[in-house]
């Protein structure tokens, strides 16, 4: 066997030719060389990079540059120009995106609310009305800012809010002379938001998890194509945490069993309570807290 004289000074790893090596410090420790615009995945191997390109491309279908505006993957740092990617894939539906692309929900004509539960369950909609209907990433895109806004409105109204965000959409599929539609919905991760601080991180979150599942959804879709981008959903309900509470009695199943102390305090500090009675229990009337001050 050839002897392994080729020493990395990293991990200690030896090899027996000088491009192993060379590729192994590339790959090991080197700084990362590509990072993915549509999902964020990082690459040290430019054949990797390109191959996870290719497969994005068969999965976002035909490409038109000259038609569609570039956008960058970057939804909240749109002053990054290293986010900027011009050959970017873009989403194609069905429509035409040859005109220019504005958002035309500064007059909320395109906003709808339902409420439920004396108004603490909330779900407001924001339709695609215009060309970026037939592009999910574009569409989120320009959506972004008013549902920010919108948070912040809930935010500034309730106090604490739990939302998350669903993005509907329409597949086709040709079956011999029929037409097959699909109506799913792509959801965003459930996030608490306590200040208004929270909101960028979250709703970057959101938005990017909703981008990957509508990708996988398109690699295992079975030849499903993008029709058009019917809506997003923000749905938002008032979250109330748990708070520390004053005495309540026992269910009575418990209470006869005897064996739960269960401290009368009319303070917020009934798990106090419980500890010290824990530590220094008492023989009579240990439901009293006048027998742990």
């Amino acid at each position: 066997m050839p002897a392994e004289r080729f020493l990395c000074e990293d991990c200690g790893k030896r090899f027996t030719r000088i491009s192993n090596l060379h590729r192994h410090q590339r790959t090991t420790h080197g700084s990362e060389l590509s990072h993915c615009q549509t999902c964020g995945k990082r690459f040290n191997r430019r054949d990797s990079y390109l191959r996870h390109l290719r497969l994005h491309s068969r999965c976002l279908g035909p490409i038109s540059q000259q038609e569609t505006p570039p956008i960058s993957y970057s939804l909240q740092d749109q002053d990054n120009k290293e986010n900027v990617n011009p050959n970017h894939p873009i989403q194609q539906g069905g429509g035409d995106p040859s005109s220019d692309i504005k958002d035309d929900d500064s007059n909320d004509a395109c906003i709808s609310e339902e409420e439920a539960i004396e108004g603490n369950l909330k779900k407001i909609s924001l339709e695609a009305t215009d060309k970026s209907k037939f592009d999910p990433i574009t569409f989120l895109k320009l959506k972004e800012e008013n549902i920010r806004r919108i948070l912040k409105e809930e935010l500034a109204k309730r106090r604490r809010i739990k939302f998350y965000l669903t993005l509907q959409v329409r597949f086709t599929k040709t079956r011999g002379d029929q037409v097959e539609t699909a109506e799913p919905f792509f959801h965003g991760r459930c996030h608490i938001v306590l200040k208004k601080e929270d909101i960028e991180t979250t709703l970057r979150e959101s938005i990017m998890k909703i981008v990957n599942s509508f990708l996988e959804y398109q690699r295992e879709g079975s030849n499903w194509t993008l029709d058009k981008v019917l809506g997003v959903n923000i749905h938002i309900i008032q979250y109330d945490p748990i708070k520390g509470s004053s005495y309540l009695p026992l269910p009575s199943k418990l209470a006869n069993k005897k064996a739960i102390i269960n401290i009368q305090n009319s303070d917020q500090k009934c798990f106090m309570w419980s500890v010290i009675a824990s530590l220094y229990p008492v023989a009579k009337d240990p439901q009293r807290v006048i027998k742990y001050v």
